[in-house]
């Protein structure tokens, strides 16, 4: 039978090995070297290395007894919690491996079960799993604190993700070109834990994008016999909504004047509107908002880089992820990609503006200075480039044109009103 390595197997077949769940986390290259010395100091200092073998067969994967376990154990699954002692599991040599930090504890679940050992370690999981939270929660307070090009920005940018490892009973932290200057300020800055493993990798997270922020959006407004009219708008900024039964909906915003008039509640990202890209999930036009909550469908990932440039070849500004710019001033400079002007840019001359339109007012939206938009742009995502990074700030709602006393503008949503609005968060 194929041969296989304990490492693999406690990837790939059960396992406790928890992970954060980065949202554009689509692989990690570990740094086997740095792995390596790892597992070689523990077999020349733990007497218990015997549990752990470099090459077997496989015969037995406890099918039948690790569902019963996992109940047994678990307080709450979405949560993490597990019950005290509990250290996570593993199957090795045609043994079911289970760790706990009291070698007293047993489990009934397993009471009549053979070839299932019990191996006392230092760490439960809920150790383990409470300093990748804390890891997690540190990245996330910090970054975007930090100018460009300085070691703590670079440190940050440089984080790729992290595991509880049940085998080695430690958390590993993956950095991208690992040097020894960086594991010093790592431990400075985040999270100074023995219990920490750094491991360097020469990769990266690679975002899962479908569509980009400025692209064209479709919504057919009526059908004729066999043919349809459509409106066209443009994506604004990714957001997400936590459902009070703990569900994660996924999605983007775009206009919601564009959708009012619509015969069907999907989007499409072209004008036959045969590629469905979403469906309305909530529309709200009126007060400070003029905005669409559109759900990605499954498999469908929004990216973080916009989708046009200043002469609509591809765009190169990155949004920073989970962020909006909430202090905007008069005088701010704004950007904006849409579908039909692409990238363009104006500045900030109010934060009180009001529009009436087809007998609704609305109130408190962002005005520009100049017109930035036409057409077609509608809802696509507005930002600002403050210390280094790109924030979102909004959404395009439409522009006043008319030379006589005030000229031509161009006015927006504020992100930070739409999210209070409709209930929705940054990722």
């Amino acid at each position: 039978m194929k041969k296989i390595s304990v490492i693999f197997l406690t990837m790939c077949v059960l396992l406790n090995v928890m992970s954060l769940d980065f949202a554009f986390a689509e692989s990690i290259n570990a740094g086997d070297r740095v792995k390596t010395a790892f597992l070689k100091k523990l077999s020349s200092t733990d007497s218990e290395n015997d549990f752990i073998s470099t090459d077997f067969e496989i015969i037995d994967d406890f099918s039948d007894v690790i569902p019963d376990l996992y109940k047994e154990v678990t307080i709450s699954k979405s949560e993490d919690i597990y019950v005290d002692g509990y250290a996570g599991c593993y199957v090795d040599n045609n043994k079911l491996i289970i760790c706990v930090t009291d070698d007293t504890i047993r489990y009934h679940s397993c009471e009549n079960r053979e070839n299932v050992i019990y191996r006392q370690v230092e760490n439960s999981m809920n150790d383990l799993i409470e300093i990748q939270k804390e890891v997690g929660n540190k990245y996330e307070s910090l970054y975007g604190q930090y100018k460009s090009g300085t070691e703590e920005y670079k440190l940050l940018h440089s984080l790729q993700g992290s595991d509880s490892s049940v085998v080695d009973n430690v958390v590993y932290v993956y950095i991208k070109d690992l040097t020894v200057e960086k594991e010093k300020l790592y431990r400075n800055l985040i999270e100074d834990d023995e219990r920490i493993v750094l491991v360097e990798t020469d990769g990266e997270n690679i975002e899962d994008t479908s569509y980009r922020p400025g692209r064209s959006i479709y919504a057919i407004k009526s059908y004729e016999g066999s043919s349809f009219t459509y409106s066209k708008m443009s994506m604004g900024y990714r957001a997400k909504k936590v459902l009070t039964n703990g569900q994660l909906i996924k999605g983007y915003l775009t206009c919601a004047h564009g959708v009012l008039q619509r015969a069907t509640d999907n989007v499409y990202s072209n004008s036959s509107c045969t590629n469905q890209m979403g469906i309305i999930y909530s529309v709200i036009h009126y007060g400070a908002v003029d905005a669409s909550f559109i759900k990605c469908l499954t498999g469908d990932g929004i990216g973080v880089k916009v989708q046009f440039n200043e002469t609509g070849g591809t765009g190169t500004d990155q949004i920073e992820p989970g962020v909006i710019d909430e202090n905007l001033a008069i005088g701010n400079t704004v950007y904006k990609v849409g579908c039909v002007t692409y990238k363009t840019s104006s500045v900030v001359s109010s934060l009180t503006h009001a529009v009436y339109l087809n007998g609704v007012q609305f109130g408190f939206l962002v005005k520009t200075t100049t017109l930035f938009d036409n057409q077609g742009d509608s809802g696509g995502i507005v930002y600002t480039y403050k210390n280094s990074l790109n924030r979102p700030c909004g959404i395009v709602m439409g522009h006043y044109t008319g030379p006589l006393n005030i000229g031509s503008y161009s006015f927006f949503c504020e992100a930070s009103r739409i999210n209070e609005v409709m209930s929705l968060v940054m990722y």
